[in-house]
């Protein structure tokens, strides 16, 4: 299907958006970690970083990068491009608007 590497790079998009405006909330949204526990990331990197703020959300304090940065470097992802995931904060209506998007980005069969 010649659609299946734009899907993927749309996928992507997707993810690094929402990855950066969870690091810009306050704390995240818990609907969507909800939801997010179960999604397929499409790169380790994405997944490393939502592991990150999971845990930066139930035993963080002080800058979120600082402790993404530490917590990747822990697991094994020293040189990821932090400026993907510069805090974005955004409204509860784009987070929603974000998560409905990555719902109905199509996925590569495996």
């Amino acid at each position: 299907m010649p659609e299946s590497a734009p899907s993927r790079e749309k996928l992507l998009q997707v993810e690094r958006t929402i990855l950066a405006a969870l690091c810009g909330a306050n704390r995240a949204d818990g609907n969507a970690l909800q939801e997010l526990n179960s999604h397929a990331w499409q790169s380790p990197e994405h997944e490393i970083v939502f592991a990150a703020i999971r845990k930066f959300q139930d035993h963080g304090h002080g800058p979120i990068l600082e402790f993404l940065r530490a917590e990747a470097t822990r697991r094994g992802f020293p040189e990821l491009d932090w400026a993907e995931f510069v805090p974005k904060p955004v409204s509860d209506g784009e987070l929603a608007g974000l998560m409905e998007e990555l719902r109905r980005t199509p996925r590569e069969e495996s």
